[in-house]
């Protein structure tokens, strides 16, 4: 995989990670021209995490529902029928506006969201976006041997799955954007990087979202869920907060490969006898 220009560009709520979380994505994840030293990363974390202890007890208004529009309400139709798109874990469709969604991952990379926005270029393109949108037709690179697969992957959020009709297969995990119910919270569950590309590239009067409610908890979660911990805080994170230049660092992730590595080996078992 090429690594373009800005690909690697990034934002993170550093201020609701805990130290030790901070202190490694700055040290490790992040790219600082000199790198930082301990002193220096932890002085920007305490500045950031200052600045999200002053929100405790902020009220936090409810996401504004809209109406889909008629292209939308068919995709959304379509989207429901079609259960090998969300194993039929989905209980409905909501057209949201996703910035006072609280949020758990804390980071987004603005480069998979800018290229997601290049490419889409009617409200009807951006719906089908939100809502499973077809499998990358390109293959990814696979090399193997006997019982060893290294399969080079886009990006982290992948799984091995099985199908009941074609076995054991790659797919992308949580491909739709979600939001689930966290205590009293709609929380945006997963998508982060479809609902910023929608939140940062379009018109503010279509900064709207279609979303799959899921039962979170009970889903698998996307590769980052540690801010979980941040949800049930009484100020949690919510998306406009990616905005907020007071709360929002901007920063350049390390560049990365990702390979998902299967492995499988025989096993011998005993077997009980029985009489």
């Amino acid at each position: 995989m090429t690594i373009r220009e800005g690909d690697t560009d990034g934002v993170v709520l550093l201020g609701w990670k805990t130290r030790d979380r901070a202190m490694a994505l700055l040290q490790q994840d992040c790219h600082f021209d000199p790198p930082l030293t301990d002193d220096a990363a932890e002085e920007l974390w305490a500045r950031f995490r200052e600045r999200v202890n002053g929100l405790r007890g902020r009220p936090l208004s409810q996401p504004l529902h809209r109406l889909p529009a008629s292209d939308e309400g068919r995709i959304i139709a379509a989207f429901m029928q079609d259960t090998s798109r969300h194993a039929g874990a989905v209980q409905r469709v909501i057209k949201v506006d996703p910035f006072a969604l609280v949020v758990h991952q804390l980071e987004i990379t603005i480069g998979r969201s800018r290229s997601i926005s290049e490419r889409l270029h009617t409200a009807t393109d951006w719906a089908a976006e939100c809502l499973c949108p077809a499998p990358s037709s390109v293959a990814p690179p696979i090399r193997h041997a006997p019982n060893c697969v290294d399969v080079d992957l886009p990006h982290g959020e992948w799984a091995l799955l099985f199908d009941p009709r074609h076995g054991l297969i790659l797919g992308e995990a949580a491909r739709c954007i979600t939001v689930t119910t966290i205590g009293p919270h709609l929380v945006l569950w997963s998508g982060y990087h479809r609902t910023y590309a929608a939140a940062g590239w379009r018109r503010e009067h279509e900064r709207t979202i279609l979303a799959a409610v899921v039962n979170g908890l009970g889903s698998h979660p996307p590769a980052r869920s540690y801010g979980l911990r941040a949800v049930n805080s009484d100020h949690p994170p919510i998306f406009a907060d990616f905005f907020n230049p007071d709360l929002a660092l901007p920063v350049r992730f390390r560049a990365k490969r990702f390979t998902m590595q299967i492995r499988a080996q025989v096993v011998a078992l005993n077997v009980e006898a029985t009489m």
